[in-house]
């Protein structure tokens, strides 16, 4: 993953939930104090890749 410096950084630990949790089709998850939302754009990408 590559971010820029003057950019909030994104933690392992958002990167390593996104690859752990699963969202199947017409379930709804909710991120709630992540910080900048990434774990539910991460979300969606790995969901896309099914």
């Amino acid at each position: 993953m590559i971010q820029d410096d003057s950019y909030f950084k994104l933690t392992q630990d958002t990167a390593l939930l996104s690859a752990f949790a699963r969202v199947r089709r017409g379930e709804r998850a909710l991120d709630l104090g992540c910080g900048c939302g990434a774990l539910g754009i991460l979300l969606l990408e790995v969901r896309r890749r099914l």
